[in-house]
């Protein structure tokens, strides 16, 4: 029998202005970078705001030689669950295999009309810390076909929501995915824990 597959997706440091020389985030970005360093085997890919000198000096430089990196928008955010959703209906992961993904960005208080909640991309800076107005968005809903065909699969996953508000990422929670957030659903997150 072959050893299970481990995958590490990480989307982050969204919602940064861009005259800074690095984000909020970096602190985390640059422990996820430690990690892969210290676990090569893991596959993983990395969509993180860059342009800011000291966040490209973590992405180019320290993560180690296997990473995959892209912007942190929209289209890569989308991209990147389909890619994972072929995946798996290609059986490129299967039963036994993990895939965590890992949420390093702003984060919105939930709106009515989703389950989770919206983290900010690159692209914008948010003027409300609540609802980054002003800042682009993605749902985490769009996580769940995701992780309802890894459940099926037999594809053990976790979430870890270090955003604000990422409480709200608890209704992804079931018997097949684990789920750790930094802060409850009307609270701001303020350290990388993770």
């Amino acid at each position: 029998m072959a050893s299970a597959k481990n995958h590490l997706l990480v989307f982050g440091g969204g919602g940064e202005p861009k005259d800074k020389p690095g984000t909020i985030f970096d602190k985390g970005l640059q422990g996820i970078a430690d990690y892969t360093k210290r676990s090569p085997e893991v596959m993983t890919e990395v969509a993180f705001n860059g342009g800011h000198p000291e966040t490209e000096d973590i992405l180019n430089n320290r993560f180690s030689g296997n990473i995959k990196k892209s912007p942190f928008e929209e289209a890569d955010y989308k991209r990147l669950i389909q890619s994972y959703i072929s995946k798996l209906q290609n059986k490129e992961l299967v039963k036994g295999d993990q895939l965590m993904i890992l949420i390093n960005t702003h984060g919105a208080e939930k709106q009515p009309q989703f389950k989770t909640h919206s983290i900010a991309t690159s692209v914008g800076n948010p003027t409300n810390l609540n609802s980054l107005q002003g800042a682009h968005t993605v749902d985490l809903d769009q996580l769940e076909v995701l992780k309802n065909l890894a459940k099926a699969q037999g594809v053990k996953m976790a979430i870890v929501d270090n955003s604000c508000h990422s409480g709200n990422s608890l209704s992804l929670a079931d018997e097949n995915t684990c789920v750790i957030t930094a802060s409850g659903p009307n609270h701001y997150g303020f350290a990388p824990f993770s």
